[in-house]
């Protein structure tokens, strides 16, 4: 008596109702082997050219089943002969070790010339002397599968050439944006050095005139160059974080000078107030040069849009999701900035108000790398402004670094 080399669940009477209707009822064993299976075999291992193939084992190949006898020849003619090399390899361990599974991928060629993927299963049946007499064996089509894989990894290879290709574009980048650095801000600073001799130095006063407007000139270019090279450095995270305890007293005789310098330059009747709150830490952690920077920018937004009234900057200490925060506010009492524009206004050389914008000048630079900045010390930025009633931009700092 033939016996299978599986255990079958004797105390579960579905299971044993099953197989007494498989054993009743061919029209079941044919439900199972062509709703589940892409094709079945039964091969003679007594008498090895004799093998039984379903319809659908046939028909997955684009064979007709009535063209082919049940001989083993016939499936071994279309397999790929490396793929037959592999299932008959897989095919005597399996017969030496039970333990072994007889289950691989193979490649038939289809009869329309292309290739079938299938994943083939078996199962070596012994009789009551442990001697191999059959194998039952089930195919299951993998084809779309295997395209699905291979166009995933075309893709993959694709993105990987044009990720590396980004990284050389961004190491050249890199390097231009280091030569520009030298090669640009070097002579800058010398042209700015003899404007300034010339101004201090010279007597003539229309000679003195001009030293001055020269003077204006290359430092607002070199504060465009900065501010062009800061944004691209920023763009292409060429710039970390530095955190250290920042001291918040400092801090704000910084932000006086800053506030200071930039009214007195613009040369306008604004007043400037600073509100340190007496409930703030002594230290924030933070990157110190990056805050200066934000300040900077948000400073000199707030003193090019005003006119006349004050720009105030507010520090206080507040809680945000459960965690503890500094928040510092550069208010101001210009123009405005209107809903639309607030929606673009951090878009790089995005020029809020143009007409204003050409009257007092910018790059349209200052605000986009602010939020950059932000970003980079984990904080979060937002805006209040009524156009003709002025403009609060509000950064928040986490006390202990980055937000997690």
């Amino acid at each position: 008596m033939i016996q299978q080399a599986i255990s079958l669940d004797e105390d579960n009477y579905l299971r044993r109702e099953l197989y007494a209707q498989i054993k009743s009822d061919d029209r079941i064993f044919d439900f199972l082997q062509t709703a589940s299976l892409d094709g079945i075999w039964y091969w003679d291992l007594e008498n090895l050219e004799q093998e039984w193939m379903s319809p659908s084992f046939w028909r997955l190949f684009g064979v007709d089943p009535a063209t082919k006898r049940h001989l083993a020849s016939e499936w071994q003619d279309i397999i790929h002969p490396d793929d037959l090399a592999m299932a008959l390899d897989n095919f005597n361990k399996h017969l030496a070790d039970p333990e072994h599974p007889y289950d691989q991928i193979v490649r038939y060629r289809h009869a329309d010339g292309s290739t079938v993927t299938v994943r083939c299963r078996g199962l070596i049946i012994r009789d009551d002397d442990d001697k191999p007499v059959r194998m039952l064996g089930a195919h299951n089509d993998l084809t779309e599968l295997k395209r699905a894989q291979d166009d995933l990894a075309k893709a993959n290879a694709a993105l990987e050439e044009q990720l590396e290709r980004a990284k050389e574009l961004v190491q050249l980048k890199s390097n231009f944006l280091s030569l520009m650095s030298h090669e640009i801000r070097t002579p800058l600073n010398a042209i700015i050095g003899l404007f300034e001799i010339i101004e201090t130095t010279t007597t003539d006063q229309p000679q003195k005139a001009r030293a001055a407007k020269g003077l204006i000139a290359a430092e607002r270019l070199f504060g465009l160059l900065t501010k062009v090279l800061d944004a691209a450095q920023l763009e292409l995270d060429m710039i970390e974080a530095k955190v250290c305890d920042v001291d918040l007293r400092s801090l704000r005789d910084q932000v006086a000078s800053l506030l200071e310098g930039s009214v007195a330059k613009s040369g306008r009747p604004i007043d400037i107030r600073i509100e340190w709150s007496e409930e703030l830490p002594g230290t924030i952690e933070t990157d110190q040069g990056m805050l200066e920077q934000i300040f900077a920018n948000l400073i000199d937004n707030a003193v090019r849009f005003t006119d006349k009234g004050h720009v105030k900057v507010r520090a206080v200490a507040v809680l945000l999701d459960n965690q503890r925060a500094v928040r510092f506010d550069v208010e101001d009492t210009g123009v405005g900035i209107s809903p639309e524009e607030q929606l673009v206004m951090y878009d790089p050389f995005k020029q809020i108000d143009g007409s204003i914008t050409r009257k007092v000048g910018g790059s349209g630079l200052g605000l986009s790398i602010t939020r950059q900045l932000v970003n980079c010390l984990g904080g979060q930025i937002s805006v209040e402004s009524e156009v003709g009633k002025g403009t609060t931009f509000r950064v928040t700092l986490f006390r202990d670094g980055a937000k997690h």
